[in-house]
């Protein structure tokens, strides 16, 4: 369909319906009042015109879920499913590799770097139990 522009497009007969049509098919979710101030009519005008056009003359907002595209009540930002998941994150053991799933306020909380007390316990000797005390001993009995 072709645009009308300049100040012609009002000589033209079905100029209302035309760019009242095109408007609707370029965004769906446009409201009758701001069709009727980009074309210069009234929103009953639109409204008409959207009736005659057998096209939807409901313009409330329809709300989506931002983090997967399903419905959710008004002005909800996520679903219930998204919304527990953006609750947790995922950080990694330091002794073992591994990913562990926790809750955002205990990983504030609790600043984990193991995924067992067994993965902290081996961590701890090999950093500071008594043969890295007695290497340490060695090292600083040389120094003097």
């Amino acid at each position: 369909m072709k645009r009308l522009d300049g100040e012609n497009r009002r000589d033209y007969p079905g100029y209302v319906t035309l760019e009242v049509q095109q408007m609707r098919q370029n965004n769906p979710n446009i409201k009758a009042i701001d069709m009727a101030r980009e074309i210069g009519v009234t929103r009953e005008r639109v409204r008409q015109v959207l009736k005659s056009l057998e096209l939807s003359t409901n313009f409330r907002r329809k709300w989506f879920c931002r983090d997967c595209g399903k419905r959710v009540a008004r002005y909800a930002t996520r679903c219930k499913a998204c919304y527990i998941e953006s609750r947790y994150t995922f950080y990694t053991c330091e002794e073992c590799g591994a990913t562990k799933r926790i809750y955002i306020a205990d990983l504030k909380r609790l600043h984990p770097r193991f995924c067992s007390q067994k993965c902290q316990g081996k961590w701890l000797g090999r950093n500071y139990g008594s043969k890295r005390r007695g290497k340490l001993r060695q090292e600083l009995a040389k120094e003097v």
